[in-house]
């Protein structure tokens, strides 16, 4: 097989086409145009598809490219394997209604063995075709491939597919590097569709003859189409022989360069697999390195397509790509500013064909300096924060996902992974996903709002007030006209939906049985419901029903903020400024200012003076108020809130006057109860309170909480009290054994929504230390007892089997008791069997002629591959064996010969 560079090989695959009348097109950039269904162009044939739908006229039937492609579905693979990328270049042939399955076969048949082009070896050439495509499958045998070389698979991996449109099936070339890739073959590997590197997928060739209607029924196309797709790195990599992509030309420059910045060194000849093996640290260096690579490629050619660094979309996704190879770099030691070295490189290796790079490297450059300063300042600013979090015995899931939402800290797996064992910590990798989910929704809820806010200064600007009847008639559905609508925002003329609002979240419920997903209100005081799919259309009556029980929970929370706040400033003697509130239907939250600290006796306090007020009730009083008049009142109210003419004043007992728009209870007994849940710190001066209300809520809570506190602390009691009592049945009587097993029931039957479970717990625990220091100094007793025996013998050398011990123990309590005047010219040998490990330790007496001899026994332990060493009074030995019996002889004999 030829030696060629990726340049060679994206010039042979344009020649051959371009021999069998291809026309070259232009690669695009990766910004596509009038195509809002990609954020980026990801394969050859995704700048082709209106030649494809027939929207426009190809130049030419037969169509030949190079294009440049981004995928970031893959970013965790990136450095994994051998062969993915997020940039990278396909090329693709193409047949607009031309030439169809038998030419696409002949043209890939000669390009891949003939001399002339790829001289690839048969051998090392397997195909798939789709299973119900007998055609495909009979041509590839005609042109010589062997059937074991050929496989049938199923739609998942050979039907292309993706909805409405032209759809069909493929065949898939891919090229064998061979056993020492992988040892299993191709009948497990490709048939069974096993991810490797040993096969490489290199080319995949689609026989676009159906068309989807979007219901899944096709039809057969007039005009049928070829559309293929070959990964150059993919192929560069075959032709120099690397073990991956990025031994190759197109990033070898790249990786050096970031060698010299680094303080360590890439591997350049290895087998993945083994490296992984043998070599973890390795393995994770050289991946590193790639991913620096691949992404620092990526920025460079998407800043030079004219996208930029931002909080969304195509910006976000480059913004992520530069932070997590700022973060990277620093696991190698590199300084952020190593894109001053690294940009030229890449622009150089790509002069020749995108000489774009090279015109746009400064402004590329400049961009990458300012986005990366920027982040390292975040980035050490939440390094710090890390380290306050593990100093302070703070550090978990919620607190990593808290530095991803504050500080931009990738949530890439890898990287979490990294600092989990930087910091020797424990992540729930699956309560950080969920974390994210709720992440993300936020967000696209957050931009839902600001879209509606853009729709209503657009298109709604004309509308006045909606009409809001949600305080008082929210039980009954509500009939009202639709007067304004864009794509999934609808407004009526009246609404019983509470829009998001002074910190409380919005209604959510139907509007004839669609889903609302939120609701807000615009500057004008229009009120937005943004729906779940809008079928509706202007002037349609629609029925308004709300989630009834969500909107109790809510109003509870809202009422129970008011009452909390003001028992907070009863219980600190200070009125406090409120800096922002959340009103969720699960919990309730706000924040506030005080210097001084709190204490759990200040919260607690609080908190009964709320349930206080509570329990005795009070009837709400709720008015509409001139501003003037309502201020007269001296009531709380946020300062540099704009508020209007006429406000609601909220009245819920005699200590609380709030001006407030949201929903409240009638009477504050429907509170029920109501408990702080957390507070935290925010800044200098600043609090945040949580709370949750209502008995049952409550009730829910504490049981989660000691149900958490069951796993982490009563779980493992448990299964320490299984252990003391296997391992030490021999020496426990039936007293401690019954005691123990009491102990366990005791804790397997801790109720969970005891008031006392805090208490009872604690006394089980305090419990059973007594209990496990009683039979530790026991099994201490026991072991004292059974060495001195030993020692006891007239022997200077003494041999022993003893059952499995704590090291520690032993080790401490034979030291010391060889160490007593009538022990130090003795030798002990104590040997351990635990399953198939075998472990050998020798006491050396201060004066005992042994010492001598220990490096000859060394030796000879050595042959029969026990392992280890020492020094002084200790050695020990240890290994896997098959035979004890023959061990304890090798060790006698040596003991007699001394």
């Amino acid at each position: 097989m030829k030696k060629l560079n990726s340049n060679q090989i994206r010039e042979l695959w344009i020649d051959f086409f371009k021999e069998k009348n291809h026309l070259l097109i232009s690669p695009s950039s990766l910004i596509p145009k009038d195509d809002n269904s990609l954020l980026w162009i990801n394969s050859g044939v995704a700048t082709l598809k209106k030649y494809f739908s027939a929207e426009k006229k190809p130049p030419s039937k037969r169509l030949v490219n190079y294009q440049r492609s981004i995928r970031t579905g893959d970013i965790d693979k990136i450095g994994i394997t051998a062969r993915h990328q997020t940039f990278f270049e396909m090329l693709g042939n193409f047949s607009i209604g031309d030439y169809f399955k038998k030419e696409a076969i002949d043209y890939a048949y000669e390009l891949l063995f003939s001399k002339k082009y790829f001289a690839f070896a048969k051998e090392n050439i397997y195909i798939t075709v789709y299973e119900k495509d007998q055609e495909a499958y009979d041509f590839w045998l005609k042109k010589g491939i062997l059937k074991n070389h050929l496989f049938k698979m199923g739609r998942e991996t050979n039907f292309w597919d993706v909805g409405k449109g032209p759809c069909g099936p493929s065949t898939e070339i891919f090229y064998d590097r061979g056993k020492k890739y992988d040892l299993r073959e191709s009948n497990t590997l490709i048939k069974d569709d096993i991810e490797n590197d040993r096969f490489i997928e290199i080319w995949n060739i689609v026989f676009s003859e159906f068309n989807n209607d979007g219901n899944n029924n096709y039809q057969e196309l007039p005009q049928k189409n070829i559309d293929t797709g070959a990964g150059l790195e993919r192929l560069t990599m075959i032709f120099q022989n690397t073990p991956t992509n990025f031994e190759t030309d197109i990033f070898k420059n790249i990786i050096e360069e970031l060698e010299k910045l680094s303080s360590y060194q890439y591997l350049w000849d290895y087998h993945s697999t083994k490296l992984l093996k043998e070599n973890k640290k390795q393995a994770e260096i050289n991946s590193d390195f790639k991913k620096i690579a691949d992404f620092s490629r990526a920025i460079i050619f998407m800043l030079a397509d004219q996208a930029n660094f931002s909080s969304n979309g195509r910006g976000y996704v480059i913004r992520r790509l530069l932070r997590e190879s700022i973060i990277i770099a620093e696991q190698l030691g590199i300084n952020f500013n190593f894109f001053e070295k690294i940009v030229p490189i890449i622009c150089k290796n790509e002069e020749k064909i995108y000489p774009h790079l090279i015109l746009n490297q400064a402004k590329i450059l400049n961009l990458i300096i300012l986005e990366s300063i920027k982040f390292n300042k975040t980035y050490i600013q939440a390094s710090n924060m890390l380290l306050k979090y593990k100093n302070e015995n703070k550090l978990d899931t919620k607190q990593i996902f808290k530095l991803h939402e504050t500080y931009g800290l990738p949530l890439n797996l890898s990287y979490i992974k990294k600092i989990a064992e930087k910091y020797q910590i424990n992540i729930d990798y699956e309560k950080l996903l969920i974390l994210n989910q709720e992440f993300k929704l936020k967000s696209k809820q957050n931009i839902n709002f600001t879209k509606g806010m853009e729709i209503q200064k657009k298109i709604f600007p004309h509308l006045k007030e909606t009409i809001f009847l949600g305080y008082t008639n929210y039980k009954k559905s509500l009939k009202a006209k639709v007067i304004a609508i864009e794509e999934n925002y609808l407004v009526c003329d009246k609404t019983i939906f509470y829009p998001t609002s002074g910190g409380q979240e919005s209604d959510l419920g139907t509007i004839d049985m669609i889903n609302v997903l939120s609701v807000f209100k615009t500057e004008n005081d229009l009120i937005v419901h943004l729906l779940e799919e809008n079928p509706f259309k202007v002037g349609q009556q629609v029925e308004l029903k709300i989630d009834l029980l969500r909107r109790k929970e809510l109003t509870h929370n809202h009422s129970a903020t008011h009452l909390l706040f003001k028992a907070l400033e009863i219980v600190l003697l200070q009125d406090l400024k409120q800096a922002g509130s959340k009103v969720d239907h699960g919990y309730l939250r706000f924040d506030f200012s005080y210097q001084k600290e709190i204490t759990k006796e200040n919260l607690l306090q609080a908190e009964n003076l709320a349930n206080d007020w509570i329990k005795k009730g009070f009837k709400s009083e709720i008015k509409t108020l001139e501003l003037k008049d309502a201020l007269k009142l001296n009531p709380s109210y946020l300062e540099g809130k704009n508020y209007k003419d006429y406000v609601r004043v909220v009245k819920l007992n005699d200590q609380t006057i709030d001006l407030c728009g949201g929903t409240h209870v009638d009477n504050i007994k429907e509170i029920e109860k109501l408990k702080i849940i957390k507070l935290e710190k925010k800044g200098s001066g600043v609090y945040r309170l949580q709370a949750i209300t209502g008995i049952l809520n409550i009730k829910k809570y504490l049981e989660n909480e000691n149900k958490d506190k069951f796993l982490k602390i009563v779980n493992p009691l448990i299964k320490n009290i299984d252990n003391i009592i296997l391992e030490n049945e021999n020496i426990l009587n039936k007293d401690k054994i019954i005691l123990l097993n009491n102990l366990k029931v005791k804790l397997n039957n801790l109720d969970f929504d005891n008031k006392e479970f805090e208490q009872i717990l604690q006394k089980l625990i305090d419990e059973s230390k007594e209990l496990f220091n009683i039979i530790s100094n026991q099994k201490n007793d026991n072991l004292r007892l059974i060495l001195k025996n030993l020692l006891a013998k007239k022997d200077d050398i003494i041999y022993s089997l003893i059952d499995k011990i704590d090291q520690k123990k032993l080790i401490t309590i034979t030291l010391k008791l060889i160490n007593e005047s009538n022990n130090k010219n003795k030798t002990l040998f104590l040997a351990q069997i635990d399953q198939k490990k075998y472990t050998l330790f020798v006491f050396i007496g201060k004066e005992a002629k042994f010492k001598d001899k220990i490096f000859s026994l060394q030796n000879r332990l050595n042959q029969i591959n026990l392992r280890g060493g020492g020094k002084n009074q200790l050695y020990i030995f240890g290994g896997k064996i098959n035979d004890a019996k023959k061990i304890k002889n090798i060790i006698n004999s040596f003991l007699e010969e001394k």
